[in-house]
Protein backbone atom coordinates (compact mmCIF):
# COMPACT_ATOMS: atom_id res chain seq x y z
CA UNK A 1 0.00 0.00 0.00
CA UNK A 2 1.07 3.57 -0.50
CA UNK A 3 2.91 5.31 2.04
CA UNK A 4 1.13 8.40 1.95
CA UNK A 5 2.24 10.17 5.52
CA UNK A 6 6.05 9.20 4.88
CA UNK A 7 5.85 10.78 0.89
CA UNK A 8 4.16 13.60 2.27
CA UNK A 9 6.52 14.16 5.31
CA UNK A 10 9.75 14.29 2.52
CA UNK A 11 7.88 15.91 0.03
CA UNK A 12 6.51 18.82 2.12
CA UNK A 13 9.89 18.96 4.15
CA UNK A 14 11.50 19.27 1.02
CA UNK A 15 9.24 21.69 -0.84
CA UNK A 16 9.12 23.69 2.44
CA UNK A 17 13.25 24.28 2.44
CA UNK A 18 13.30 24.94 -0.96
CA UNK A 19 10.53 27.43 -0.49
CA UNK A 20 12.07 28.57 2.39
CA UNK A 21 15.44 29.15 0.68
CA UNK A 22 14.40 30.70 -2.12
CA UNK A 23 12.18 33.33 -0.47
CA UNK A 24 15.18 34.19 2.06
CA UNK A 25 17.30 34.71 -1.22
CA UNK A 26 14.54 36.34 -3.13
CA UNK A 27 13.75 38.86 -0.26
CA UNK A 28 16.93 40.55 0.74
CA UNK A 29 17.63 40.98 -2.95
CA UNK A 30 14.30 42.94 -3.92
CA UNK A 31 15.04 44.94 -0.89
CA UNK A 32 18.97 45.84 -1.84
CA UNK A 33 17.11 46.81 -5.11
CA UNK A 34 14.94 49.04 -3.71
CA UNK A 35 17.61 50.47 -1.78
CA UNK A 36 19.65 50.90 -4.65
CA UNK A 37 16.53 52.56 -6.10
CA UNK A 38 15.43 54.67 -3.48
CA UNK A 39 19.29 55.70 -2.34
CA UNK A 40 19.75 56.56 -6.45
CA UNK A 41 16.80 58.63 -6.41
CA UNK A 42 18.39 60.67 -3.24
CA UNK A 43 22.18 60.76 -5.28
CA UNK A 44 19.97 62.11 -8.42
CA UNK A 45 18.08 64.71 -5.94
CA UNK A 46 21.78 65.60 -4.53
CA UNK A 47 23.20 66.10 -7.70
CA UNK A 48 20.90 68.56 -9.19
CA UNK A 49 21.32 70.36 -5.83
CA UNK A 50 24.69 70.62 -6.44
CA UNK A 51 24.40 71.69 -9.87
CA UNK A 52 21.95 74.43 -9.34
CA UNK A 53 24.46 75.56 -6.42
CA UNK A 54 28.16 75.29 -8.14
CA UNK A 55 27.73 74.37 -11.43
CA UNK A 56 27.32 77.89 -13.06
CA UNK A 57 30.62 79.02 -11.42
CA UNK A 58 32.64 76.20 -11.92
CA UNK A 59 31.05 74.77 -15.89
CA UNK A 60 33.58 76.36 -17.68
CA UNK A 61 36.31 75.07 -16.03
CA UNK A 62 35.08 71.72 -15.99
CA UNK A 63 34.57 71.90 -19.89
CA UNK A 64 37.20 73.61 -21.00
CA UNK A 65 40.09 72.09 -18.80
CA UNK A 66 42.98 70.22 -20.49
CA UNK A 67 44.27 67.07 -19.09
CA UNK A 68 47.45 68.14 -17.94
CA UNK A 69 48.09 65.49 -15.25
CA UNK A 70 46.83 65.14 -11.43
CA UNK A 71 49.52 67.04 -10.02
CA UNK A 72 47.90 70.34 -11.83
CA UNK A 73 44.53 69.88 -11.12
CA UNK A 74 45.26 69.08 -7.61
CA UNK A 75 46.44 72.36 -7.31
CA UNK A 76 44.82 74.20 -9.30
CA UNK A 77 42.56 77.35 -7.57
CA UNK A 78 39.46 76.21 -9.02
CA UNK A 79 39.43 72.77 -7.85
CA UNK A 80 40.00 74.26 -4.16
CA UNK A 81 37.05 76.05 -4.43
CA UNK A 82 35.12 73.39 -5.60
CA UNK A 83 36.10 70.97 -2.23
CA UNK A 84 34.85 73.81 -0.27
CA UNK A 85 31.76 74.22 -2.27
CA UNK A 86 31.09 70.62 -2.01
CA UNK A 87 32.00 69.83 1.35
CA UNK A 88 29.66 72.75 2.39
CA UNK A 89 26.64 71.15 0.39
CA UNK A 90 27.17 67.76 1.72
CA UNK A 91 27.63 68.39 5.53
CA UNK A 92 24.86 66.75 6.88
CA UNK A 93 24.07 63.91 4.46
CA UNK A 94 24.73 60.57 3.75
CA UNK A 95 27.08 61.58 1.04
CA UNK A 96 31.01 60.62 1.69
CA UNK A 97 32.46 61.09 -1.57
CA UNK A 98 31.75 63.23 -4.89
CA UNK A 99 33.41 63.07 -8.16
CA UNK A 100 33.07 64.83 -11.09
CA UNK A 101 34.07 64.27 -14.53
CA UNK A 102 34.20 66.00 -17.71
CA UNK A 103 32.04 64.42 -21.09
CA UNK A 104 36.05 62.40 -22.00
CA UNK A 105 35.88 60.86 -18.35
CA UNK A 106 38.69 62.75 -16.84
CA UNK A 107 38.37 63.13 -13.32
CA UNK A 108 38.30 66.98 -12.99
CA UNK A 109 36.98 66.38 -8.89
CA UNK A 110 37.38 64.17 -6.31
CA UNK A 111 36.97 64.83 -2.60
CA UNK A 112 39.82 62.11 -2.54
CA UNK A 113 42.71 64.14 -3.92
CA UNK A 114 44.56 61.37 -4.98
CA UNK A 115 42.02 60.27 -7.80
CA UNK A 116 42.00 63.70 -9.35
CA UNK A 117 43.47 63.14 -12.48
CA UNK A 118 42.11 59.38 -13.20
CA UNK A 119 39.82 58.69 -16.56
CA UNK A 120 36.88 56.51 -16.15
CA UNK A 121 36.29 56.08 -19.61
CA UNK A 122 35.66 53.09 -20.30
CA UNK A 123 33.83 52.97 -17.02
CA UNK A 124 29.98 51.64 -18.03
CA UNK A 125 28.07 53.84 -15.40
CA UNK A 126 30.05 56.82 -16.67
CA UNK A 127 29.45 56.03 -20.33
CA UNK A 128 25.60 55.53 -19.38
CA UNK A 129 25.44 59.20 -17.63
CA UNK A 130 27.62 61.01 -20.47
CA UNK A 131 26.19 59.08 -23.67
CA UNK A 132 22.51 58.32 -22.74
CA UNK A 133 21.44 60.88 -20.15
CA UNK A 134 21.03 57.93 -17.46
CA UNK A 135 21.83 57.56 -14.10
CA UNK A 136 23.11 54.46 -13.27
CA UNK A 137 24.08 53.14 -9.72
CA UNK A 138 25.74 50.20 -8.12
CA UNK A 139 25.14 48.71 -4.51
CA UNK A 140 29.42 48.12 -3.04
CA UNK A 141 30.98 47.06 -0.01
CA UNK A 142 34.17 48.93 1.46
CA UNK A 143 36.47 47.28 3.89
CA UNK A 144 38.24 51.23 3.96
CA UNK A 145 36.94 54.05 2.35
CA UNK A 146 38.01 58.08 2.07
CA UNK A 147 35.35 60.32 3.28
CA UNK A 148 35.38 63.80 4.12
CA UNK A 149 35.29 62.88 7.45
CA UNK A 150 38.81 60.58 6.69
CA UNK A 151 38.60 57.08 6.23
CA UNK A 152 35.95 54.93 7.08
CA UNK A 153 35.76 50.96 7.72
CA UNK A 154 33.26 48.55 6.73
CA UNK A 155 30.93 50.53 4.66
CA UNK A 156 27.88 49.62 2.32
CA UNK A 157 28.06 52.19 -0.07
CA UNK A 158 25.40 53.06 -3.64
CA UNK A 159 27.53 54.83 -6.29
CA UNK A 160 25.26 57.10 -8.70
CA UNK A 161 26.70 58.37 -11.69
CA UNK A 162 24.45 61.65 -12.65
CA UNK A 163 24.13 63.28 -15.85
CA UNK A 164 24.94 67.33 -15.70
CA UNK A 165 22.97 69.23 -18.01
CA UNK A 166 23.08 73.17 -18.78
CA UNK A 167 20.10 75.81 -19.31
CA UNK A 168 19.37 74.15 -22.98
CA UNK A 169 19.76 70.55 -21.75
CA UNK A 170 22.50 69.80 -22.99
CA UNK A 171 25.27 67.06 -21.10
CA UNK A 172 28.33 68.82 -19.71
CA UNK A 173 29.44 66.74 -17.10
CA UNK A 174 29.03 64.05 -14.93
CA UNK A 175 28.68 63.53 -11.16
CA UNK A 176 29.32 60.73 -9.11
CA UNK A 177 28.15 60.70 -5.67
CA UNK A 178 28.43 57.92 -2.59
CA UNK A 179 26.01 57.41 -0.41
CA UNK A 180 26.78 55.19 2.35
CA UNK A 181 23.60 52.79 3.40
CA UNK A 182 25.01 50.82 5.87
CA UNK A 183 22.57 51.01 8.48
CA UNK A 184 19.54 50.97 5.81
CA UNK A 185 21.40 47.58 4.71
CA UNK A 186 21.70 46.44 8.35
CA UNK A 187 17.51 46.94 8.68
CA UNK A 188 17.62 45.17 5.44
CA UNK A 189 19.19 42.46 7.21
CA UNK A 190 17.35 42.27 10.37
CA UNK A 191 14.09 42.64 8.55
CA UNK A 192 15.35 39.67 5.96
CA UNK A 193 16.36 37.33 8.93
CA UNK A 194 12.72 38.14 10.58
CA UNK A 195 10.70 37.14 7.62
CA UNK A 196 12.70 34.12 7.12
CA UNK A 197 12.32 33.74 10.80
CA UNK A 198 8.66 33.95 10.18
CA UNK A 199 8.26 32.04 7.11
CA UNK A 200 9.93 29.42 9.16
CA UNK A 201 7.59 29.33 11.90
CA UNK A 202 4.08 30.09 9.15
CA UNK A 203 5.56 26.76 7.17
CA UNK A 204 6.44 24.50 10.19
CA UNK A 205 2.92 25.78 11.80
CA UNK A 206 1.16 24.74 8.28
CA UNK A 207 3.52 21.79 7.84
CA UNK A 208 1.55 20.42 11.31
CA UNK A 209 -1.45 21.27 10.26
CA UNK A 210 -1.31 19.18 7.13
CA UNK A 211 0.56 16.71 8.69
CA UNK A 212 -2.08 15.73 10.75
CA UNK A 213 -4.49 16.43 8.41
CA UNK A 214 -2.87 13.99 6.13
CA UNK A 215 -2.03 11.64 9.08
CA UNK A 216 -5.75 11.33 9.55
CA UNK A 217 -6.14 11.06 5.78
CA UNK A 218 -3.60 8.18 6.18
CA UNK A 219 -5.50 6.86 8.72
CA UNK A 220 -8.79 6.82 6.60
CA UNK A 221 -7.33 5.38 3.48
CA UNK A 222 -5.75 2.72 5.27
CA UNK A 223 -8.56 1.53 7.05
CA UNK A 224 -10.75 1.90 3.49
CA UNK A 225 -7.83 0.48 1.60
CA UNK A 226 -8.67 -2.88 4.37
CA UNK A 227 -12.39 -2.70 4.14
CA UNK A 228 -11.71 -2.77 0.22
CA UNK A 229 -9.44 -5.61 0.26
CA UNK A 230 -11.89 -7.66 2.39
CA UNK A 231 -14.82 -6.64 -0.51
CA UNK A 232 -11.95 -8.20 -2.51
CA UNK A 233 -11.95 -10.81 -0.95
CA UNK A 234 -15.81 -11.34 -0.75
CA UNK A 235 -16.24 -10.62 -3.82
CA UNK A 236 -13.69 -13.33 -5.04
CA UNK A 237 -15.72 -16.18 -3.10
CA UNK A 238 -18.86 -15.01 -4.33
CA UNK A 239 -17.46 -15.11 -8.41
CA UNK A 240 -16.05 -18.31 -6.97
CA UNK A 241 -19.67 -19.79 -5.94
CA UNK A 242 -21.37 -18.15 -8.80
CA UNK A 243 -19.24 -19.78 -11.37
CA UNK A 244 -20.28 -22.90 -9.26
CA UNK A 245 -23.32 -22.48 -9.46
CA UNK A 246 -22.76 -21.12 -13.27
CA UNK A 247 -21.39 -24.71 -13.56
CA UNK A 248 -23.91 -26.37 -11.99
CA UNK A 249 -26.30 -24.71 -13.76
CA UNK A 250 -25.10 -25.47 -17.22
CA UNK A 251 -24.34 -28.95 -16.41
CA UNK A 252 -28.19 -29.07 -15.55
CA UNK A 253 -29.21 -26.94 -18.25
CA UNK A 254 -26.95 -29.77 -20.58
CA UNK A 255 -28.60 -32.39 -18.63
CA UNK A 256 -32.52 -31.29 -19.13
CA UNK A 257 -31.96 -30.84 -22.79
CA UNK A 258 -30.67 -34.17 -23.12
CA UNK A 259 -34.06 -35.16 -21.46
CA UNK A 260 -35.85 -33.09 -23.45
CA UNK A 261 -34.21 -34.30 -26.85
CA UNK A 262 -34.93 -37.80 -25.34
CA UNK A 263 -38.47 -36.39 -24.82
CA UNK A 264 -38.78 -35.03 -28.24
CA UNK A 265 -37.93 -38.32 -29.94
CA UNK A 266 -39.78 -40.33 -27.75
CA UNK A 267 -42.96 -37.55 -28.71
CA UNK A 268 -41.76 -37.75 -32.06
CA UNK A 269 -42.33 -41.51 -32.16
CA UNK A 270 -45.77 -41.61 -30.10
CA UNK A 271 -47.10 -39.01 -32.76
CA UNK A 272 -45.76 -41.26 -35.77
CA UNK A 273 -47.28 -44.12 -34.43
CA UNK A 274 -50.81 -41.63 -33.92
CA UNK A 275 -50.66 -41.27 -36.75
CA UNK A 276 -50.32 -44.47 -37.98
CA UNK A 277 -52.82 -45.49 -36.19
CA UNK A 278 -55.01 -42.76 -37.46
CA UNK A 279 -54.57 -43.58 -40.66
CA UNK A 280 -55.23 -47.15 -40.06
CA UNK A 281 -58.45 -46.56 -37.94
CA UNK A 282 -59.21 -44.11 -41.30
CA UNK A 283 -58.60 -47.10 -43.30
CA UNK A 284 -60.59 -49.85 -41.14
CA UNK A 285 -63.59 -47.03 -40.92
CA UNK A 286 -63.34 -46.31 -44.87
CA UNK A 287 -63.54 -50.20 -45.53
CA UNK A 288 -65.72 -50.76 -42.91
CA UNK A 289 -68.42 -48.43 -43.79
CA UNK A 290 -68.12 -49.67 -47.57
CA UNK A 291 -68.99 -53.47 -46.21
CA UNK A 292 -71.67 -51.84 -44.34
CA UNK A 293 -73.66 -49.56 -46.85
CA UNK A 294 -73.87 -52.12 -49.22
CA UNK A 295 -75.91 -54.38 -48.04
CA UNK A 296 -77.31 -51.50 -45.74
CA UNK A 297 -78.37 -49.42 -49.44
CA UNK A 298 -80.17 -52.94 -50.42
CA UNK A 299 -82.02 -53.30 -47.52
CA UNK A 300 -83.12 -49.63 -47.57
CA UNK A 301 -83.94 -50.21 -51.50
CA UNK A 302 -85.95 -53.47 -50.89
CA UNK A 303 -87.73 -51.86 -47.64
CA UNK A 304 -88.99 -48.71 -49.76
CA UNK A 305 -89.69 -50.70 -52.48
CA UNK A 306 -92.25 -52.68 -49.88
CA UNK A 307 -93.45 -50.04 -48.84
CA UNK A 308 -94.80 -48.34 -52.08
CA UNK A 309 -96.18 -51.69 -53.15
CA UNK A 310 -93.71 -50.96 -56.36
CA UNK A 311 -94.48 -54.89 -57.54
CA UNK A 312 -97.78 -54.99 -56.03
CA UNK A 313 -99.81 -54.36 -52.47
CA UNK A 314 -98.75 -56.81 -50.35
CA UNK A 315 -100.89 -58.38 -47.81
CA UNK A 316 -101.44 -56.84 -44.68
CA UNK A 317 -101.11 -53.38 -44.19
CA UNK A 318 -99.07 -53.31 -40.77
CA UNK A 319 -96.23 -55.25 -43.17
CA UNK A 320 -95.82 -51.87 -44.93
CA UNK A 321 -95.79 -49.96 -41.72
CA UNK A 322 -92.68 -52.43 -41.11
CA UNK A 323 -91.39 -51.71 -44.23
CA UNK A 324 -91.26 -48.09 -43.67
CA UNK A 325 -90.14 -48.77 -40.34
CA UNK A 326 -87.02 -50.63 -41.59
CA UNK A 327 -86.17 -48.13 -44.86
CA UNK A 328 -86.14 -45.62 -41.48
CA UNK A 329 -84.12 -47.32 -39.50
CA UNK A 330 -81.98 -47.96 -42.29
CA UNK A 331 -81.65 -44.34 -43.49
CA UNK A 332 -80.37 -44.07 -39.16
CA UNK A 333 -78.14 -46.40 -39.69
CA UNK A 334 -76.66 -45.02 -42.96
CA UNK A 335 -76.52 -41.40 -41.04
CA UNK A 336 -74.62 -43.33 -38.07
CA UNK A 337 -72.15 -44.70 -40.63
CA UNK A 338 -71.99 -41.49 -42.49
CA UNK A 339 -71.29 -39.74 -39.42
CA UNK A 340 -68.43 -42.04 -38.36
CA UNK A 341 -67.17 -41.06 -41.81
CA UNK A 342 -67.86 -37.60 -41.00
CA UNK A 343 -65.77 -37.73 -37.27
CA UNK A 344 -62.59 -39.10 -39.30
CA UNK A 345 -63.13 -36.19 -41.79
CA UNK A 346 -63.23 -33.73 -38.98
CA UNK A 347 -60.04 -34.61 -37.49
CA UNK A 348 -58.71 -34.11 -41.07
CA UNK A 349 -60.25 -30.72 -41.21
CA UNK A 350 -62.08 -31.73 -44.06
CA UNK A 351 -65.81 -31.45 -42.91
CA UNK A 352 -68.39 -30.43 -45.32
CA UNK A 353 -71.59 -29.03 -44.59
CA UNK A 354 -74.61 -29.85 -46.76
CA UNK A 355 -77.30 -27.09 -45.79
CA UNK A 356 -80.44 -27.37 -47.06
CA UNK A 357 -84.15 -26.41 -45.73
CA UNK A 358 -85.44 -28.70 -43.39
CA UNK A 359 -89.17 -29.57 -42.33
CA UNK A 360 -88.81 -29.96 -38.65
CA UNK A 361 -92.45 -31.72 -38.31
CA UNK A 362 -91.33 -34.52 -40.57
CA UNK A 363 -87.64 -34.19 -38.95
CA UNK A 364 -89.87 -34.51 -35.54
CA UNK A 365 -91.80 -37.58 -36.60
CA UNK A 366 -89.28 -39.51 -38.20
CA UNK A 367 -87.49 -39.78 -34.70
CA UNK A 368 -90.58 -40.48 -33.07
CA UNK A 369 -90.65 -43.54 -36.01
CA UNK A 370 -87.00 -44.40 -35.31
CA UNK A 371 -87.23 -44.88 -31.57
CA UNK A 372 -91.10 -45.83 -31.36
CA UNK A 373 -90.55 -49.36 -31.19
CA UNK A 374 -88.08 -49.27 -28.82
CA UNK A 375 -89.65 -47.08 -26.58
CA UNK A 376 -92.71 -49.81 -27.23
CA UNK A 377 -90.10 -52.61 -25.71
CA UNK A 378 -88.72 -50.59 -22.85
CA UNK A 379 -92.39 -49.80 -22.19
CA UNK A 380 -92.35 -46.49 -22.59
CA UNK A 381 -94.88 -43.97 -24.11
CA UNK A 382 -94.16 -41.35 -26.59
CA UNK A 383 -96.28 -38.16 -27.71
CA UNK A 384 -96.02 -35.59 -30.44
CA UNK A 385 -97.11 -31.97 -29.52
CA UNK A 386 -96.23 -29.59 -32.98
CA UNK A 387 -96.82 -26.05 -33.13
CA UNK A 388 -99.56 -26.06 -36.54
CA UNK A 389 -97.13 -22.88 -38.18
CA UNK A 390 -93.80 -24.32 -37.56
CA UNK A 391 -91.08 -22.42 -39.85
CA UNK A 392 -88.38 -24.33 -41.93
CA UNK A 393 -84.97 -25.04 -40.71
CA UNK A 394 -82.18 -23.98 -42.57
CA UNK A 395 -79.38 -26.66 -41.36
CA UNK A 396 -77.67 -29.94 -42.42
CA UNK A 397 -80.17 -32.79 -42.29
CA UNK A 398 -77.90 -35.24 -40.76
CA UNK A 399 -76.78 -33.37 -37.86
CA UNK A 400 -80.49 -32.35 -36.21
CA UNK A 401 -82.10 -35.69 -36.79
CA UNK A 402 -78.77 -37.54 -35.16
CA UNK A 403 -79.75 -35.22 -32.20
CA UNK A 404 -83.52 -35.63 -32.07
CA UNK A 405 -83.30 -39.50 -32.87
CA UNK A 406 -81.26 -39.67 -29.80
CA UNK A 407 -82.26 -37.53 -27.17
CA UNK A 408 -85.41 -39.62 -26.24
CA UNK A 409 -84.37 -42.67 -24.18
CA UNK A 410 -84.53 -45.81 -24.77
CA UNK A 411 -84.77 -47.24 -21.48
CA UNK A 412 -86.83 -46.69 -18.44
CA UNK A 413 -85.56 -44.03 -16.38
CA UNK A 414 -87.89 -44.79 -13.10
CA UNK A 415 -91.84 -45.38 -12.21
CA UNK A 416 -91.97 -41.68 -10.78
CA UNK A 417 -90.20 -39.71 -13.76
CA UNK A 418 -91.20 -38.90 -17.26
CA UNK A 419 -89.73 -37.51 -20.14
CA UNK A 420 -90.24 -35.08 -23.15
CA UNK A 421 -88.60 -33.78 -25.80
CA UNK A 422 -89.88 -30.11 -26.77
CA UNK A 423 -89.06 -26.82 -28.31
CA UNK A 424 -88.48 -23.57 -26.83
CA UNK A 425 -90.71 -20.49 -28.33
CA UNK A 426 -90.13 -16.64 -28.16
CA UNK A 427 -87.35 -14.85 -30.05
CA UNK A 428 -84.35 -16.35 -30.75
CA UNK A 429 -82.77 -19.91 -32.62
CA UNK A 430 -85.04 -22.66 -32.69
CA UNK A 431 -84.53 -25.32 -29.94
CA UNK A 432 -85.09 -29.12 -29.29
CA UNK A 433 -84.54 -30.16 -25.94
CA UNK A 434 -85.14 -33.49 -23.72
CA UNK A 435 -86.02 -33.40 -19.94
CA UNK A 436 -88.45 -35.11 -17.79
CA UNK A 437 -91.15 -35.04 -15.58
CA UNK A 438 -93.04 -36.64 -12.84
CA UNK A 439 -95.95 -39.30 -13.54
CA UNK A 440 -98.14 -40.45 -10.30
CA UNK A 441 -97.07 -43.82 -9.09
CA UNK A 442 -99.61 -46.60 -8.86
CA UNK A 443 -100.78 -47.78 -5.42
CA UNK A 444 -100.90 -50.96 -6.40
CA UNK A 445 -97.21 -50.69 -6.93
CA UNK A 446 -94.40 -51.28 -4.04
CA UNK A 447 -93.31 -47.59 -2.73
CA UNK A 448 -89.66 -47.78 -3.89
CA UNK A 449 -88.31 -44.01 -4.93
CA UNK A 450 -84.99 -45.22 -6.30
CA UNK A 451 -82.06 -42.12 -7.32
CA UNK A 452 -82.79 -39.32 -9.28
CA UNK A 453 -81.31 -38.57 -12.80
CA UNK A 454 -81.37 -35.34 -14.85
CA UNK A 455 -81.20 -35.53 -18.59
CA UNK A 456 -80.81 -32.96 -20.78
CA UNK A 457 -80.65 -32.56 -24.63
CA UNK A 458 -80.10 -29.41 -26.73
CA UNK A 459 -79.43 -28.80 -30.80
CA UNK A 460 -79.61 -25.28 -31.90
CA UNK A 461 -79.77 -24.04 -35.68
CA UNK A 462 -80.59 -20.80 -37.03
CA UNK A 463 -84.28 -20.36 -38.39
CA UNK A 464 -85.71 -17.54 -40.21
CA UNK A 465 -88.54 -17.95 -37.59
CA UNK A 466 -88.12 -19.21 -33.93
CA UNK A 467 -91.06 -18.66 -32.17
CA UNK A 468 -92.76 -21.72 -32.32
CA UNK A 469 -91.02 -25.94 -32.30
CA UNK A 470 -92.41 -29.66 -31.98
CA UNK A 471 -92.52 -31.14 -28.61
CA UNK A 472 -91.52 -35.11 -28.32
CA UNK A 473 -92.77 -36.61 -24.98
CA UNK A 474 -92.13 -39.73 -23.55
CA UNK A 475 -93.47 -41.20 -20.18
CA UNK A 476 -91.68 -44.25 -18.27
CA UNK A 477 -94.05 -47.11 -17.38
CA UNK A 478 -90.74 -49.29 -15.93
CA UNK A 479 -89.61 -49.70 -12.06
CA UNK A 480 -85.80 -50.02 -13.14
CA UNK A 481 -83.82 -46.99 -13.29
CA UNK A 482 -81.46 -46.82 -16.09
CA UNK A 483 -79.14 -44.50 -17.89
CA UNK A 484 -79.90 -42.70 -20.84
CA UNK A 485 -77.13 -41.36 -23.09
CA UNK A 486 -77.36 -39.45 -26.77
CA UNK A 487 -74.00 -38.84 -28.70
CA UNK A 488 -73.02 -35.82 -28.54
CA UNK A 489 -72.77 -34.55 -32.39
CA UNK A 490 -74.27 -31.35 -34.27
CA UNK A 491 -73.88 -28.95 -30.93
CA UNK A 492 -76.41 -31.79 -28.66
CA UNK A 493 -75.30 -32.64 -25.32
CA UNK A 494 -76.87 -35.50 -23.45
CA UNK A 495 -76.42 -37.08 -20.02
CA UNK A 496 -77.77 -38.27 -16.52
CA UNK A 497 -76.31 -36.13 -13.65
CA UNK A 498 -78.00 -36.53 -10.30
CA UNK A 499 -79.82 -34.00 -8.38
Amino acid sequence: MFNLLGYFSLTSAAITAIVAVGLGTAYPQYAKSQLVATAEAQNVGLARTFSNTIWSRFSAHVTSIEDTGGNSLRVHPQTLSIHEAVQTLTAGTPVLKVKIYDLNGLTVYSSEASQIGDSKRDNRGFFMAASEGMPASKLSYRDTFSAFSGVVEDRDLVETYVPIRSADDRIEGVFELYTDVTPMLARIDDSTAEFIAGLLVAFGVLYGVLFLIVRRADRIIKKQYGALRDNDERIKSKNAALSEARERLEQRVQERTAALRRNEHSLRLARDQAEAANRAKSEFLATMSHELRTPLNAVIGFSEIIEREVFGPVGTARYRDYAHDINASGEHLLGVINGILDLSKIEFGAEDLNEESIDVDALVRASQTLVGQRADNKELRLTLDIPADLPALWADERKPSKSSSTCCPTRSSSPSRAARLRSGSGAGPTAVTYSKSSIPVSASRPRRFPRRYRASARSTATSTDSTKAPALACHSRSRSPRRTAAPSSSRANSGLEPR
